[in-house]
């Protein structure tokens, strides 16, 4: 038998056992991981004064400074939720669209880069990035990751004046959303 027979062979011979194996263990098998791990880290944003904003149509979860900005209310398209400072030098938007692909994340990093590389970050050829740039004067970042359909989009914008706060913040309201 040749080697390339052997190999489809043995291949038809895994299949009913790869078959079982996906029913058995799901190709998300990490979702109760990764929600584990989300909610253990929204509990320790609440112990540190973060608030936490719990989105019901589209589902997500978003964790903000109390100390420096508040909810305003959803977004236009009311698949999100806007936050700001009292001040108004720090907005922040926590957008999920559930329709979407690879096209629409593209998009988004060509409207955010103004595809003449201007900002700090790059396309990945994965499903998510991360752009940070200045515009008009404010800071501007925008972290975006598509899956399962879901396009989730934070956008922070803020004065310099507010830099250190924001600086100090947007890791950890990262390390939430996107999910």
């Amino acid at each position: 038998m040749s080697p390339r027979w052997t190999t489809l062979a043995g291949a038809a011979f895994l299949l009913p056992l790869l078959a079982a194996c996906e029913s058995r263990y799901p190709s998300d098998r990490f979702a109760d991981e990764r929600e584990r791990m989300q909610r253990e880290a929204l509990a320790a944003l609440e112990r540190d004064g973060y608030g936490i904003h719990r989105h019901e149509r589209p589902e997500f979860v978003v964790a903000y400074p109390a100390s420096l900005v508040q909810p305003l209310g959803g977004t236009v398209t009311g698949e999100g939720q806007r936050f700001a400072s009292a001040d108004g030098r720090v907005t922040m938007t926590a957008e999920v669209d559930g329709d979407a692909d690879g096209a629409a994340l593209r998009r988004i990093f060509q409207q955010e880069t103004g595809g003449n590389g201007a900002a700090a970050g790059t396309m990945p050829a994965g499903d998510r990035f991360v752009v940070t740039r200045r515009v008009d004067g404010r800071m501007r970042y925008v972290k975006a990751a598509l899956r399962d359909g879901h396009l989730s989009v934070l956008t922070i914008e803020y004065d310099t004046t507010h830099t250190a706060q924001v600086l100090d913040a947007v890791p950890r309201i990262a390390s939430v959303f996107p999910p």
